[in-house]
């Protein structure tokens, strides 16, 4: 669109979302618009351009060009003073910005105070200093009035993790955190902190905790959050997502004990801790799941469990099924259940030679007992069997023990014919061997699926080049295993 339509319809934008600095529509003025989006930009090119819709703007988004210079103190403080006089604001997302000394108190509380959103990413805050060193954000000083913040997103570069919780002291309206602590393994009272902090917020039910410091050790750093907030009769947890060392055992438990009839949401993919069979604990106790995430779950914790899952109202689901490798046994090449033959050296396969013969019975016995499992989930619009390429070494140091859930017809893949919302299914690191037809049953079946990622048949390419073919109007998308960052589509 040219500059001259475009100033033609500015009486008209509403929405803004650029992508490159010093972009020609600055020159123009948007009189209704109410979003700004600047995204990997040199924020100081705009800062005229802010300013002059500084009384129309309610959504405002700025993250600073990540390979650009840093802004200086002088222009930090000035941008922070455009930013004051937007007297409408209530949503600001900031990132790769600091906030100085000066900015703190004259313009940036004031102007946190009316926001209802604030989303702060690699932010720093007051003087540079040894992250180590606690209690030296200004969240700390006195002084400070109660914001209106419902939504907090926090990744502060320069604060150790109880400088980054003081925030939580002065935000009583909040209801729900996102929080990335930094690195860090001298925060010996960070569970006893974050409790503390977030009696502040009696309406947070909604917490995400995206990575933790590093650890090997099991802990459970929310289990003192979530035991004060029930003892003192607070808002129920609804929504948690756990970095490793953030949810053990006990906060597991306390879970299962406590918190059964509210919570909605549970992502605990990155709490390396969480076993099968708390796993298998969870989908049977926890009735309101909407969305739920965990590393793996082992088909023995399923099976011999007589149980049911009882979250029929799962959407999003996202978790590993490792099941049983086929038994091995001694047979004869005749043998009905024979997968592969012996051959000898020449290419035959003489009657009397022995093979290894696979236990198909029992194999496949697993397999619909977790499908039947499965089949329960009739909301089912999401589901996420697969492993992202970081797990690869999990996968190498386990594939000779377990083996992977496989979408056949013939292991019960037909239980899943209720799932008729399904919209997305990821197999990516999986070893499927699906067959023509298997895709046509999926086809048929799952009417409303737009995405299907990984690979249909690991074994055969002519095979998964013929389920491909069948499934060509659904996006299919191919990860091929390797470092990060490498994929194929």
């Amino acid at each position: 669109m040219s500059l001259t339509t475009l100033a033609q319809h500015a009486p008209f934008v509403k929405c803004i979302n650029c992508l490159e600095s010093n972009s020609p529509f600055q020159t123009l003025l948007f009189p209704t618009v109410t979003d700004l989006s600047l995204d990997q930009v040199n924020v100081a090119t705009y800062f005229d351009f802010i300013h002059r819709h500084s009384q129309t703007l309610v959504r405002l988004q700025l993250h600073q060009k990540f390979a650009g210079n840093a802004l200086t103190d002088q222009e930090s403080d000035a941008l922070w003073e455009i930013i004051a006089s937007c007297s409408f604001l209530r949503s600001l997302s900031v990132a790769r910005l600091q906030v100085t000394q000066q900015s703190w108190r004259k313009w940036c509380w004031p102007t946190w105070s009316r926001l209802t959103l604030l989303r702060l990413h690699f932010v720093e805050i007051g003087d540079a200093s040894d992250p180590d060193q606690c209690h030296n954000s200004p969240a700390f000083e006195k002084g400070l009035w109660p914001t209106k913040i419902r939504h907090l997103e926090l990744l502060l570069d320069n604060s150790c993790c109880l400088d980054q919780l003081a925030l939580l002291k002065w935000c009583p309206e909040l209801e729900s955190l996102i929080w990335f602590p930094r690195q860090s393994s001298s925060q010996d009272n960070l569970g006893d902190f974050f409790a503390a902090q977030a009696s502040h917020c009696p309406k947070l039910d909604d917490i995400k905790v995206e990575y933790g410091y590093s650890s090997t050790q099991e802990s459970d750093l929310l289990f003192p959050f979530l035991f004060s907030r029930t003892e003192a009769g607070l808002a129920p947890l609804r929504s948690l997502k756990a970095a490793p060392n953030w949810a053990g055992d006990g906060t597991l438990r306390f879970l299962l004990s406590h918190l059964a009839s509210t919570l909605q949401s549970l992502e605990l993919f990155s709490a390396t801790h969480v076993r099968s069979p708390m796993v298998q604990d969870l989908l049977c106790s926890l009735p309101l799941l909407e969305s739920f995430s965990a590393r793996h779950i082992h088909e023995n914790d399923v099976v011999r469990d007589p149980r049911s899952w009882v979250c029929l109202r799962l959407i999003k689901f996202h978790i590993g099924i490792w099941m049983n490798p086929a038994k091995e046994q001694p047979s004869r090449p005749s043998t009905k259940d024979a997968v592969t033959l012996a051959t000898t050296h020449d290419g035959t396969h003489p009657e009397a030679a022995y093979t290894t013969v696979l236990d198909v019975t029992t194999y496949e016995a697993g397999h619909w007992h977790m499908f039947e499992r499965l089949g329960a989930l009739s909301r089912i619009q999401h589901f996420d069997l697969g492993e992202t390429i970081f797990l690869d070494s999990l996968r190498s140091s386990r594939q000779t023990t377990h083996r992977d859930l496989q979408f056949g017809l013939k292991n019960g893949l037909d239980k899943l014919k209720g799932w008729h919302n399904l919209r997305t299914l990821n197999l990516t690191g999986t070893n499927q061997m699906m067959t023509e037809e298997d895709a046509w049953w999926m086809k048929k079946n799952w009417s409303r699926l737009e995405t299907l990622k990984g690979k249909l048949n690991s074994v055969q390419n002519v095979a998964d080049n013929a389920c491909r073919e069948i499934l060509k109007d659904i996006d299919i998308g191919i990860y091929s295993p390797g470092p990060p960052g490498v994929s194929l589509v």
